[in-house]
């Protein structure tokens, strides 16, 4: 814990030590969400650099957008979303049916 605040989060230790719990929470939640969005930022270049450079490269014309290099974790595709068709049958199958705008059993 200690490490994570005075080197990583680089905390001055009088703030650090009053600090209540609930700031404590707040300030790592942040920090990781913040390292979390640099790294996806570093991927997400990377793959454009790899587009960029291969694209003189492609005759065949395979490779037309940048989600051909590769697909990130975090990018859902529209067919990965669950419709209201498919989260019907599956309310059904649970016992559930929509009705007036909510699911109730």
């Amino acid at each position: 814990m200690l490490t994570l605040a005075f080197g990583q989060m680089k905390l001055d230790p009088v703030v650090f030590w009053n600090m209540t719990l609930t700031e404590w929470t707040a300030a790592q939640r942040g920090f990781f969400e913040a390292e979390d969005r640099r790294g996806r930022g570093e991927w997400e270049r990377a793959r454009w650099m790899a587009f960029m450079f291969l694209q003189p490269y492609d005759s065949k014309r395979r490779i037309n957008k940048v989600t051909d290099i590769a697909r990130f974790d975090w990018e859902k595709e529209d067919s990965e979303v669950m419709n209201q068709q498919e989260m019907d049958a599956m309310a059904r199958k649970l016992g559930y049916y929509y009705k007036d705008g909510k699911y109730t059993n």
